[in-house]
């Protein structure tokens, strides 16, 4: 073997060295990207009559129950939070179920597309103005998954 044909192989066995790192590297970016890309989102904002769940993620989310103040309603099909709609695309909770004063919890049942369970977490304070006119905030704690079930079967 002459003197080239080592320098060339030697730069060779670097190129493919180099090349199955990045290869490996790239590999687990998109891995990341991917969590990312499904990563649950779920914002709890007010409403002038009611009270909005936004799905804020990139994954589309279908809600299957919700509880506020220890009122709970279970729906008999998931209802759809579609993915990168932001305000357009919401579901209320109706805000008659919160208290006329004092902080409540809001507590609502998930699930992804994929069919992966998650419960977001948040909390409100009606603050009443007027004998008429109650003020609410709300905001939104944590989503995180968790298993639930209902005892009803749908």
């Amino acid at each position: 073997m002459t003197k080239y044909e080592i320098y060339s192989l030697i730069i060779q066995s670097a190129t493919v060295l180099a090349a199955s790192v990045f290869a490996i590297w790239q590999i687990f970016i998109n891995l990341r990207l991917k969590k990312l890309n499904d990563f649950v989102a779920v914002a709890i904002v007010p409403e002038s009559s009611s009270i909005k769940v936004l799905n804020t993620g990139k994954i589309n989310l279908y809600i299957h129950g919700f509880e506020i103040n220890g009122t709970v309603k279970l729906f008999d099909r998931g209802r759809l939070l579609s993915a990168g709609s932001l305000d357009s695309a919401y579901y209320w909770l109706p805000i008659d179920s919160a208290p006329h004063s004092g902080i409540f919890n809001i507590k609502v049942w998930i699930t992804d597309e994929y069919g992966k369970k998650y419960i977001t977490l948040g909390q409100g304070e009606s603050i009443e103005r007027n004998s008429n006119e109650i003020e609410v905030r709300v905001w939104t704690l944590k989503t995180h998954k968790e298993k639930w079930s209902f005892s009803k079967s749908f």
